[in-house]
């Protein structure tokens, strides 16, 4: 999503970088521009000291310049903060300076000898209870490193008087927050895009009676609204992949030689080796997908809701601890006869109805598959069927821009979980308003962002399928009809 360059009200050139003052005033007045709260900045600069600490002890330091060192947790704040709303590219840490941390003569920082000294004590106290050894003076930093634009960068030995740099900030390499400190900060933003969402459509649609929670499901009442609460804590998720270094188990697999037996029956007319399919009912994935997410988290749900026919089950193929193929078949722990062909057909049914779910994950998809099996389950109970002919079309598509392209693929499909959590809060804002009027305020939403509105109006599809799919379905055919018009016009 193209994001415009946001505008302080101070020009950065005219702001002396190594004035901390100056700095700050900076950085708030553009701080006010965006969609965080003074919580969030503070919880930012807590992440910033305890990040700098550790990357700097790490190297052995246990006192450095303070001119040095809060000019670093400043850029860490900035870097935390823009990466988090996704605009670091377009607004890059405004200077580049270089500063020797060694050269103590202005002062020392005392946060940073406060936090040496509380690591310190910590370290010893623990390795006193375990009955081991451990230099105080060598903490260990932390594992999470990675480049991070616009953030810290690396100290170097430099002149002592500070020298402007033509070097690029975007390619410096800094500590990682850990995964939970990220979260609260995505958490945070994302309860902040949800409620500037609902003032704006507060002062849009005032309806008193709303606000005062008189919701009623009586005739010649308001139904309820399609969401009533938005928890960030359920709706926000870690970056997409931040699990795949973990090890997955094979459970044990459908029968190939059954499976290959029924694909011969009723899918003899289709090649189960060609594009994603990589044998009789299995699909390949590729090694970016979140499985971790997207297939594995309430899993067991998928069994305890009945969203598949009886004697069927999903499994995955592993290579090397990663799952490499997904399986549908007969379930293997059953003993039954399999030579029904009204069984066969079943097996075919739940292989389309993951086909489906596929082939929007391929794409980028945040829908996960229990998610998705739980809307199919939905539409058919009325009695909207799955068109596979189109579903098998978009899956080949899709498999083949993988293979033409696997990191753009990769890259799309973490873009569109950034998008995600940036547009859900949104989404969910909107489909808090009275029902009657859901639809329009989703149009007006879409087509705030033209160039965006084809991949915005598949995000309401999937946050909207979540809670009422056939009509969340009915409004994507309706929108992208007029989108379609207007692209004509």
């Amino acid at each position: 999503m193209a994001r415009k360059k946001t505008k302080a009200g101070a020009d950065p050139s005219k702001v002396y970088p190594l004035s901390l003052a100056a700095r700050r005033q900076y950085m708030e007045s553009f701080f006010r521009q965006l969609p965080i709260s003074k919580e969030m900045i503070k919880q930012a600069r807590t992440k910033a000291i305890e990040l700098q600490s550790k990357h700097l002890s790490g190297r052995g330091l246990s006192e450095v310049n303070e001119v040095y060192f809060e000019y670093h947790v400043d850029v860490t704040i900035w870097g935390l903060i823009m990466h988090r709303l996704m605009i670091t590219k377009s607004n890059p840490w405004p200077w580049t300076v270089s500063i020797d941390e060694n050269n103590l003569s202005g002062g020392t920082s005392p946060i940073f000898r406060q936090w040496c000294q509380s690591y310190r004590s910590s370290a010893e106290a623990q390795g006193s209870a375990i009955g081991t050894s451990r230099s105080p003076t060598q903490p260990q930093p932390t594992q999470h490193q990675a480049l991070v634009a616009s953030a810290t960068p690396s100290p170097k030995a430099t002149p002592k008087e500070p020298v402007e740099e033509k070097a690029s900030p975007e390619t410096v390499t800094v500590p990682q927050p850990p995964v939970d400190a990220t979260l609260a900060i995505k958490r945070e933003v994302a309860q902040t895009l949800f409620d500037v969402e609902m003032k704006m459509q507060g002062q849009n649609c005032p309806l008193p009676g709303i606000q005062k929670s008189r919701w009623a499901t009586s005739a010649g009442q308001q139904p309820l609204p399609y969401i009533t609460s938005f928890d960030p804590r359920v709706q926000i998720r870690g970056d997409y992949g931040a699990r795949n270094h973990e090890d997955i188990e094979e459970p044990r697999l459908p029968s190939p030689a059954l499976r290959e037996k029924i694909w011969q029956s009723v899918c003899k007319d289709i090649p189960w080796l060609s594009g994603p399919l990589c044998g009789p009912f299995e699909f390949a994935l590729p090694a970016w997908l979140d499985f971790h997410d997207l297939v594995y988290h309430d899993f067991e749900r998928i069994q305890a809701e009945k969203l598949l026919d009886v004697d069927i089950v999903i499994a995955w193929r592993v290579s090397e601890k990663r799952p490499v193929s997904l399986v549908i078949g007969p379930n293997p722990a059953e003993i039954r006869s399999h030579e029904d062909i009204r069984f066969w057909i079943q097996v075919r049914s739940n292989w389309w109805r993951v086909a489906w779910w596929l082939a929007g994950a391929y794409r980028g998809s945040n829908i996960r598959l229990v998610e998705h099996l739980r809307e199919v389950r939905d539409l058919a109970c009325e009695g909207q069927l799955i068109d596979v002919p189109a579903s098998m079309t978009r899956l080949f598509e899709a498999w083949g821009d993988i293979m033409n392209d696997p990191v753009l693929a990769r890259n799309k499909a973490s873009w569109n979980r950034n998008n995600m959590e940036m547009w859900v809060p949104q989404i969910h804002a909107i489909l808090s308003q009275p029902r009657d009027i859901v639809g329009s305020l989703l149009d007006e939403w879409v087509f705030r962002d033209m160039p965006n509105a084809n991949i915005r109006a598949q995000g309401v599809r999937d946050a909207w399928s979540r809670v009422a799919p056939v009509d969340a379905i009915s409004w994507h055919q309706n929108i992208m009809l007029k989108f379609r018009s207007m692209l004509q016009q």
